[in-house]
């Protein structure tokens, strides 16, 4: 995922966070181009030092293409539940979105590639989709630390308890992450057993909240923790420890420098791990009448991004996953739209965490169902 987060880690997520918010303003990083050119517009979810390499591959492309330009913009967030809603005349040309979005085709308006393009649609262990063009893999979460706070690893949530006592005395906190992204709850699930994306109201699902609970208000992670926690809070020394993903290595290496750690999510019990999600990272197109008028060029474009020299690139400079490289299969894909609901009402019931509220499972359901029977009537 990210879902989801750059998701991105939420879209994203990181992700990328699916939901009902506004949309985030998003600021252009192009160059100026020429008045006479035709621009287009690529959204993507991409921050900090990952933009910036986002943008400098962009400039490369259009320095060969100086009658068709693509102007990357970028924010983040790019709320999926009012994407499909936006004014055609202002829909982006191009998107980069995780495979958990992909479920949304349809409320994306995404155009099916044409046949002709499968050869860069496709690639060794890669789900493939007719919408998309595959661009990266990865959005696995990691232990960040900060080596000057820290004198040990943790291998377990056990371990990580007993430092808290020694860091709250130097006025740092132990770990933090967005507590109420789900991106970020799912390696906490799926320790306790399966996510089952129609049935939320479940016994695993009570006690991964249980655990999940437990850690906010014993005060090992703050409940309030947002994006800024495994971020700019983090590099300032605030958290000994933080979860974040593999989007965030290069950021993190140049705000810390030799401080910055990086290890796997403690387990909940020796043997008993926390596994991430992960996702792909598709370049998809919304807008049907310039698709159709710059065919060539947005081909183009989904071919250079998906190159060997430039996925090394991304790999070398960015710490990103390659997505022409071969590799274990992706543990899940949440490519329906079912799971895209499911997402939108883990969200909701993680928020009501910081209220005390009982029954969050059964809260969940209820908005799950009630975003189904909202799909029926749209229909």
């Amino acid at each position: 995922m990210v879902l989801w987060k750059n998701k991105e880690m939420s879209f994203l997520f990181n992700i990328k966070t699916l939901g009902f918010g506004a949309i985030a303003c998003f600021l252009a990083w192009g160059s100026p181009v020429s008045a006479r050119a035709q621009t287009l517009i690529f959204w993507h979810n991409q921050t900090g030092l990952q933009a910036r390499f986002v943008e400098k591959l962009i400039a490369e492309f259009n320095a060969k293409h100086a009658h068709t330009q693509i102007r990357g913009e970028t924010g983040l967030e790019l709320e999926s539940s009012l994407l499909s809603r936006i004014d055609p005349g202002v829909r982006p040309d191009l998107l980069l979105i995780p495979s958990d979005m992909m479920g949304l085709s349809q409320d994306l308006r995404l155009l099916q590639l044409p046949a002709d393009w499968d050869p860069i649609s496709k690639r060794p262990g890669i789900p493939s989709d007719p919408h998309g063009v595959p661009i990266l893999r990865g959005n696995q979460l990691l232990l960040f630390y900060n080596k000057r706070l820290v004198n040990s690893v943790p291998a377990t949530w056990a371990d990580l308890k007993m430092q808290q006592e020694k860091l709250k005395s130097a006025g740092v906190h132990t770990i933090g992450w967005p507590f109420a992204e789900p991106y970020y709850f799912i390696p906490f699930l799926r320790a306790f057993g399966s996510f089952d994306p129609d049935h939320l109201d479940s016994p695993t699902m009570e006690l991964a909240l249980d655990f999940y609970r437990d850690l906010a208000v014993h005060g090992l992670v703050p409940q309030d923790c947002g994006l800024d926690c495994n971020t700019s809070r983090f590099y300032r020394g605030e958290f000994a420890f933080v979860i974040s993903g593999d989007w965030q290595i290069a950021e993190a290496k140049a705000k810390l420098k030799g401080d910055f750690g990086m290890a796997p999510l403690p387990q909940m019990s020796e043997g008993r791990p926390l596994v991430s999600d992960e996702a792909i990272q598709y370049l998809v197109f919304p807008n049907k009448k310039n698709f159709e008028k710059n065919k060539k060029v947005l081909r183009q474009f989904g071919e250079y991004l998906s190159s060997v020299p430039v996925q090394n690139r991304w790999q070398q400079r960015m710490n990103r996953v390659p997505v022409v490289s071969s590799g274990r299969p992706l543990p899940g894909n949440f490519a329906r739209r079912r799971s895209v609901y499911a997402w939108i009402a883990l969200q909701k019931g993680l928020q009501l965490i910081k209220s005390g509220k009982k029954g969050i499972p059964l809260e969940m359901q209820n908005q799950l169902e009630i975003l189904k029977r909202s799909e029926g009537q749209t229909r």
